[in-house]
């Protein structure tokens, strides 16, 4: 590569070759890879300090350029990979390393946790609720006797042994209000037994009372029912005096009865023979009024039926008038029989006696007859 065309970009021939060195470099400590990561950044600064030369000499004589900067890149890029290689290896070996640490770490926390766990759960065991103070008091021995080691909690032995301690005194507290309790309870039980006992003795009393009061109750009940029978019997002997009273009563009042009625008959077969002539003369005036009644009836109902004859008369005349007014205005004909016809169910019709009932019944037949027949011819003139 000729010298002046390298120095378009800035880049001497001396300078690409104490970069080409650089693939020779090796990490072996931490100084070295400082050496590496510095050799590396100088690489990519001339690499991006060549692209941007390249670009800028473009405006005026790209062909050359762009050889020549192509020329200088294929010299840089193969160190750049050879010591970003070199790096990414170390960077991976390091990534294995810390995560192998951490691993590690996270199992010895996982471990102290877990003790501290135990310890926690140590702690709580002689403060859960229904324990008896025998069991609350095995909980505190084992608390006091258990030896807390360095070894095993590290860092967190403090932490362990704060929760101990704090365990210990919860664990006293429960136990000292245990034995309280079971003071209390013993205090209670034998109050309870106490009470039970005299409940026992009140149940008993209750129970001899109960069964005296039954002896007294069959007793009286016993009297009550042999008073009852007694009673009963007097009723009976009472209901059959009674009974037999009743019908010698009856029997006299049967008698009386006979008596009274003989006595009648005899008064009504005198009166019989007194009153004969009186009742005679009294017949003959009721036969006569009675014929008298018939002769009025008579006449009344001969009047109602000449007074329907007129009517079905009345009828007949008009629809012989309807029957000659034919011709003229069959319109005001079938107007003039409709109105006839309301007017005959507007009669009025009074009857007496059943005669006169007899003939009205006969004149309304006709009348019905007569209006039917209007009403037929009135739609036939429709």
């Amino acid at each position: 590569m000729k010298t002046t065309a390298i120095a378009l970009f800035n880049v001497t021939e001396r300078a690409l070759s104490e970069i080409e060195k650089y693939k020779e470099l090796v990490i072996t400590d931490a100084k070295s890879e400082k050496d590496v990561r510095k050799c590396r950044q100088n690489t990519k600064a001339l690499q991006v300090k060549v692209e941007k030369k390249r670009l800028a000499n473009n405006r005026d004589f790209k062909a050359n350029n762009n050889k020549v900067a192509g020329e200088i890149q294929s010299r840089l890029n193969p160190v750049y990979e050879n010591l970003d290689e070199k790096i990414k290896v170390v960077e991976k070996e390091k990534t294995e390393k810390k995560a192998e640490k951490l691993k590690i770490e996270q199992e010895r926390l996982k471990f102290i946790n877990l003790s501290l766990d135990t310890v926690s759960s140590m702690a709580k065991a002689g403060t859960e609720y229904g324990l008896s103070s025998l069991t609350i008091e095995m909980y505190l021995k084992l608390l006091k006797e258990d030896e807390l080691e360095e070894v095993e909690f590290q860092e967190f032995l403090e932490t362990a042994e704060k929760i101990q301690q704090e365990g210990i005194e919860n664990t006293q507290k429960a136990l000292d209000a245990r034995l309280l309790f079971e003071v209390d309870q013993r205090k209670l039980e034998k109050e309870r037994k106490r009470i039970a006992e005299e409940d026992r003795k009140q149940k008993a009393a209750r129970a001899k009372q109960a069964d005296e009061e039954q002896k007294i109750r069959e007793k009286a009940a016993k009297e009550l029912q042999d008073q009852k029978e007694k009673f009963e019997a007097e009723q009976k002997t009472f209901a059959e005096e009674k009974a037999k009273l009743e019908k010698e009563k009856a029997e006299i009042e049967r008698r009386r009865l006979v008596e009274v009625e003989e006595i009648a008959e005899r008064n009504r077969y005198i009166a019989d023979l007194v009153d004969a002539h009186a009742f005679n003369d009294q017949l003959n005036a009721g036969q006569a009024r009675a014929k008298d009644i018939d002769m009025r009836l008579y006449a009344d109902a001969w009047d109602e039926a000449h007074e329907f004859n007129l009517i079905v008369d009345y009828g007949i005349e008009l629809a012989a008038k309807i029957q000659e007014q034919h011709e003229k205005n069959l319109k005001e004909d079938v107007f003039s029989m409709m109105r006839f016809v309301a007017q005959l169910d507007e009669i009025p019709l009074f009857c007496k006696t059943k005669a006169g009932k007899k003939l009205t019944d006969q004149a309304l037949e006709k009348l019905y007859q007569l209006q039917e027949w209007i009403i037929n011819e009135a739609e036939k003139l429709k």
